[in-house]
């Protein structure tokens, strides 16, 4: 299909997922990225379907009043990892909150409550992890973001929501790392200061011993990275250095802060807001089975629970609780907390497959009082499915980074008994179109 130029769209709200949402001539409904409400824009039409159309902004012709000055960029030179760089804090997190609700409340059709909105402590270097994109393009060597719903990259020398110390190591090690080639670098903070570096190479690359020898010399010399660790396509590592992370940086509140864990584990990447986030969940169960008068501790079961970051400080809580995880090494990792603290012997961590139906049904099958879930992206329907029949438990506190999925489950456990008590929205990744949602759940 030949693209076209539509003039004279305008902008009327956010849709979910930070496109600009207007209609074109014939009333189709068209998505605009990088439009904001109030705009008037001259629009590429990228794609066409029978019901909606995506565009890009080709000239905006009468601007928002809510535009700011941007502050990155890389924003400016098309890099698709932020959304928000053109409009203030306040109006980014209106604007999003509302697309995420009334997304929710379409899907799911139900009453919802009207959200809670935690906004995250500051918008500038909250990020700490980041992947880059190392890529040759003709004969140049391109290592950044890439841009918007492409593989193009773009160049990237510091970015502002990235860790001051992830800034630091992409000017230290900048010139050593373009020497392994195509790959994906993933810089994540490892406490102290300091940052790990770890390397895939895309396939059919291979480390030289000159870059191996470069990159060993700068990190005696270097300060901020402390290790590289680097995989190839047959599997084969190569580790420099010290690339272990504090338990303290991957998990909200570890009860062993200074046990050193396996960098590349699943983190959130906001520490601040994740500190937020587990405290949440830990007050909203100890609202409801705190107190004297509560009853025996509560048994809690939990979903994804990686490494421990809500198992943890909910276990303070609990008589019993039991994570359950597919990754064999976030549950290792658990474990060894577990084993050195004498006052944990009431918790367990176990690996499970939980995409399976057959394990999800397993897992829930014995009496507990308190579901607390954190799925992936696509969320966790299977679950939903099982938790709305003749079960025990009194409370759910689901989890999710996409709201759309969380609407669905919910949809589901809504027309099995439960009611939705409680939904929150936390803002994990400012400048971004992405919310971290919390719904509880309970059941007479």
């Amino acid at each position: 299909m030949a693209r076209r130029t539509v003039r004279g769209i305008e902008i009327e709200k956010l849709a979910h997922g930070g496109d600009g949402l207007g209609y074109l001539p014939d009333g189709r409904v068209l998505f605009v990225k990088d439009g904001l409400p109030g705009d008037i824009v001259d629009v590429e039409v990228v794609k066409e379907k029978k019901s909606f159309a995506r565009g890009r902004v080709k000239e905006v012709t009468t601007p928002s009043k809510h535009r700011v000055a941007v502050q990155c960029e890389a924003f400016e030179n098309g890099c698709g990892g932020c959304q928000f760089w053109g409009v203030g804090y306040d109006q980014e997190m209106e604007w999003k909150v509302q697309a995420a609700w009334e997304a929710m409340k379409r899907i799911s059709k139900l009453d919802l409550p009207e959200p809670r909105v935690e906004k995250a402590p500051t918008i500038f270097h909250y990020r700490n992890r980041v992947i880059f994109h190392q890529r040759r393009e003709g004969d140049d060597l391109r290592r950044g973001f890439f841009a918007a719903r492409s593989r193009k990259i773009i160049d990237v020398q510091r970015c502002p929501v990235a860790d001051k110390a992830i800034n630091e190591a992409i000017e230290e090690f900048g010139g050593p790392l373009s020497m392994v080639g195509k790959a994906d670098i993933m810089m994540e903070t490892a406490g102290d200061g300091g940052v790990v570096v770890l390397v895939e190479l895309l396939p059919g690359e291979r480390i030289s011993h000159d870059a191996l020898n470069e990159l060993s010399r700068r990190l005696e010399q270097g300060v901020v990275v402390r290790g590289i660790e680097i995989l190839d396509d047959r599997g084969k590592y190569f580790i420099l250095g010290d690339t272990t992370v504090a338990a303290s940086e991957l998990l909200a509140r570890p009860p062993l802060e200074s046990m050193q864990m396996k960098a590349g584990r699943f983190r959130q990447a906001n520490s601040e807001v994740n500190r937020k986030l587990v405290d949440y969940v830990r007050d909203a169960v100890e609202e409801k089975f705190g107190g004297d008068d509560a009853g025996p501790a509560p048994r809690i079961v939990e979903l994804y629970c990686g490494s421990g970051n809500f198992s943890f400080p909910l276990a303070e809580l609990a008589g019993e609780l039991v994570g359950y995880e597919g990754s064999s090494a976030a549950v290792e990792a658990a474990s060894q907390m577990v084993e050195m603290d004498d006052e944990m012997t009431h918790v367990h961590f176990e690996v499970a497959d939980l995409s399976e139906i057959e394990v999800v049904s397993q897992v829930l099958s014995e009496p507990f009082d308190i579901l607390v879930l954190d799925p992936p992206r696509d969320g966790a329907p299977e679950v939903a499915e099982e938790m709305i029949g003749d079960h025990s438990a009194r409370q759910i506190i689901y989890v999710s980074c996409d709201a759309a999925c969380l609407a669905r489950d919910l949809k589901t456990l809504c027309l099995g008994g439960w009611k939705l008590e409680e939904l929150s929205f936390f803002d994990m990744f400012p400048r971004t179109a992405h919310l971290e949602t919390v719904a509880i759940l309970t059941r007479d």
